[in-house]
Formats: structure tokens, C-alpha cells, sequence
């Protein structure tokens, strides 16, 4: 059965979905698993770096194992997101800033129940997590595409040029 229209199919054979190699479905799952494990240490130094901004902890004599934390978070978070590609990297940020407000908002509704704060702020540190994670991504993939290449003749200026 042969056909010129666009919605019949060109044979009774059933058409199998497309393979892809091993290797990227590894990388993909390496990616988003270096991302998540860069989000809770982002998240952690986060939280390291205000307490030692409030005076609470204090590691080091100079206050910089929060900002230190953070910064190995966020490399981590960038190396994922270049295992994963930049797509995978993007919905997985916008998940995880969709996962902070939904968090906030938990703790928003039960704050008299659980007679904590602690969930606002961490739904506030996570949405501020993923942001970065965005952030990071979007202009990263971009350097990356228009590494050696002159300025964009048609194209708006940019902060960055």
C-alpha cells in the first residue's frame, strides 16, 4: 500500500521508535544526577553562608566556607548541565524552581500547624537555587554556541558583548 498523502503511511510495517546510543542516555542521567547533587550542595552553602553572616557557625576565621560551598555547588551544577545538554538542564532548573515555590507556598499555608519558617525559606533558597541554575545554563549554552565567532550583526546588543 503506497501513498503520496501526507497522513498515510507508506507501508503496513510498524515504524520502531528511534534508538538512541547508550552513552547519551548515561550522559543524561549523569547529567541531571551531578545537577541534583549541585543543587543541594548550592542549597547547603547557601544556608552556610548566612549563618555565617548571622554570627552562628563559624569554620574557618574568615567567613567564606558558605560562599566556598556555594561557588563548588554551582561548578557542579554548570558540569551537569553540560552532561545533560542544555534542554534537559533547563526544564529539570525550571522543575526545581517550580518545586521551591510549591514548597513555599506549603509552608506559607501550614506555618501555624508546624510553627516553623524553616520551609518559606528553604522554598525561597531552592527557587533561588534553580533561578541560578537557569541563569547559569542559558549563558553558558550561549557562550558555548557563539565561542569564536564575531558579534551578532543583526542581532540585539547584549549585556554580555
Amino acid at each position: 500500500m503506497t501513498s503520496h498523502e501526507f497522513d498515510d503511511p507508506i507501508s503496513d510495517e510498524a515504524r520502531s521508535l528511534p534508538r538512541y546510543p547508550a552513552g547519551s542516555m548515561k550522559r543524561l542521567i549523569g547529567g541531571l544526577a551531578s545537577m541534583l547533587a549541585g543543587f543541594g550542595i548550592l542549597l547547603g552553602g547557601l544556608i552556610l553562608h548566612f549563618a555565617e553572616k548571622a554570627d552562628k557557625v563559624t569554620i574557618l576565621p574568615m567567613p567564606i566556607a558558605g560562599r566556598l560551598t556555594a561557588v563548588i555547588g554551582l561548578t557542579i551544577v554548570g558540569l551537569g548541565a553540560w552532561l545533560a545538554r542544555r534542554r534537559a538542564a533547563m526544564a529539570f532548573s525550571v522543575f526545581v524552581v517550580l518545586g521551591g515555590l510549591v514548597l513555599y507556598a506549603f509552608g506559607l499555608v501550614h506555618v501555624e500547624q508546624l510553627g516553623l519558617r524553616i520551609y518559606q525559606a528553604l522554598g525561597l533558597l531552592t527557587s533561588l537555587v534553580g533561578l541560578m541554575a537557569i541563569w547559569l545554563t542559558h549563558d553558558v549554552g550561549r557562550a558555548i554556541h557563539t565561542e569564536g565567532t564575531a558579534k551578532p550583526v543583526n542581532g540585539p546588543p547584549s549585556d554580555l558583548d
